[in-house]
């Protein structure tokens, strides 16, 4: 039987979740964590299923915290999507004894993942500095923004309130899908 994009995906972020290092990084385990709950349950839907929507609203309520989960598990956009990408992907599929409709369908469903994931360059930021903070709480939000803030000038209580405000948008959406099982 044949694997389907979202299933090599998969096991790519489970490889990825057994890497050293990561539980150095807690709030990123716990993304990672919650995103590859939701994979596993939408792999477990069968292809058919998922590929004409027939399942009702579970499917596609698990491709939406796929989409909203990953824009913080993969905080660098996979951008620019080039044919050059196109033909690694396929080459990928093909590797692994796809046919030809079957790489072209991976590619297709890559390409159509790529597009729905938004990173976002302050996402980085609130997961270094909820870390921070988490790790020692005696630290000021204008201690943790001199330490996470990337701009190039003189630190401000704008920083500040925009950091809070990411790190707010994360605690948030941590406790939404830790309350949440798939």
């Amino acid at each position: 039987m044949t694997k389907d994009f979202w299933t090599l995906h998969l096991e790519s972020c489970l490889r990825l979740q057994s890497l050293p290092g990561l539980e150095k990084h807690p709030v990123v385990n716990r993304l990672m964590n919650l995103y590859v709950e939701r994979l596993k349950a939408y792999c477990a839907i069968p292809l058919f299923v998922r590929e004409c929507n027939a399942g009702g609203p579970k499917p596609l309520e698990l491709l939406s915290e796929l989409q909203e989960l990953g824009g913080w598990v993969f905080r660098k956009k996979f951008l620019p999507w080039t044919d050059k990408d196109e033909n690694e992907v396929a080459n990928i599929f093909i590797d692994r004894a796809y046919s030809f409709e079957e790489a072209k369908e991976g590619v297709r469903q890559a390409r159509a993942l790529n597009a729905t994931i938004r990173a976002h360059p302050r996402r980085e930021m609130a997961i270094r500095a909820k870390e921070m903070k988490d790790a020692d709480s005696s630290l000021t939000w204008a201690d943790v923004t001199e330490r996470v803030c990337d701009c190039q000038h003189q630190h401000t209580e704008s920083c500040t309130d925009q950091l809070k405000s990411a790190v707010s948008e994360l605690n948030n959406l941590l406790k939404k899908y830790q309350e949440k099982k798939p």
